[in-house]
């Protein structure tokens, strides 16, 4: 599903983005310039094939469609007698609160939702991902970060709280788009490294012409988010973020953009030396400079 950015007025005068998509739209701050946030940005809560990728669609292994589970539309998912949870295990208790996974591990078990071709309703427990935004948050201008999201309620431990959306670029795609920007330009690119078994898959996630919420989510390097990558219909990975910690009302959002998981770097990218961008966080252990992946600098 797509949707393009659609900011409203509510009865109150508030002004939201997602509204009519996300199941929890997300306010923007009154000091927000609306123009600001909707150039060349399309709102959409699904990765999508970039423009490259889509030649890729019939022939990419990855997108291809996972076998769904056979439970019935009135029925909740369990270890029992879902094949989707009996894969890999159990990854959701009833809330929607993540279970029997740690960030901190070095090997983090597969998590896999349910999906379009399960038997199973909107309902079901292990679909939570997919599902959206639930709690609500704020998009607002930081004093030296550009925008930044915040919490307008609680939030629990190990809960989801949004999606890191965009078009899956191929390597190529992702290093041509990254030397089309110029020094003040923010790289929105995302590189997701995954090791699995004898393999490593990449995967590279670009938010700027299309994405969601996560595009405005600052680093830090002491975060309250980490990352998770969530499989639903296919091999390419959703990055979801669950709260690392409880965090509080009007708390900043953050995830650390380099060592949050150890699929989320490697021996050449997300190294914080190479980069020239400050890191504003703030935090006792700051780093001083963003990381970056410098792979997307080489030459193909």
């Amino acid at each position: 599903m797509k949707l393009s950015m659609d900011l409203y007025t509510s009865n109150r005068r508030k002004m939201f983005l997602g509204q009519g998509f996300e199941p929890q739209p997300i306010e923007i701050d009154s000091d927000v310039d609306t123009r600001s946030l909707s150039v060349k940005f399309e709102y959409i809560n699904e990765n999508v094939p970039g423009p490259t990728k889509e030649v890729e669609l019939d022939s990419d292994e990855r997108f291809f469609q996972f076998r769904g589970c056979s439970c019935s539309s009135g029925s909740l998912c369990s270890e029992k007698d879902c094949s989707c949870i009996q894969r890999f295990g159990p990854t959701f208790d009833p809330y929607g609160v993540l279970i029997n996974v740690e960030p901190q591990e070095s090997k983090m078990r597969p998590v896999l939702e349910c999906n379009s071709e399960c038997g199973c309703g909107d309902a079901c427990p292990n679909r939570v991902v997919q599902n959206g935004v639930k709690f609500k948050l704020k998009i607002f201008r930081t004093e030296r970060k550009g925008f930044g999201v915040k919490a307008l309620e609680p939030i629990q431990k190990n809960s989801f709280v949004c999606e890191y959306v965009g078009e899956i670029l191929t390597a190529d795609e992702a290093k041509h788009r990254t030397r089309l920007l110029s020094p003040s330009d923010t790289n929105f690119i995302m590189t997701v490294n995954e090791h699995l078994e004898s393999r490593r898959e990449v995967t590279y996630i670009d938010p700027i012409y299309k994405g969601n919420v996560g595009r405005f989510v600052n680093h830090s390097c002491d975060p309250n988010l980490f990352l998770i990558p969530v499989r639903v219909d296919h091999s390419y990975p959703r990055v979801a973020m669950f709260a690392l910690r409880d965090i509080d009302v009007d708390e900043e959002l953050s995830y650390d953009y380099a060592n949050d998981l150890s699929y989320a770097s490697s021996s050449n990218a997300m190294d914080a030396r190479n980069s020239n961008s400050r890191c504003f966080c703030e935090s006792i252990n700051c780093r001083k400079y963003l990381p970056m992946d410098s792979n997307l600098y080489l030459s193909s």
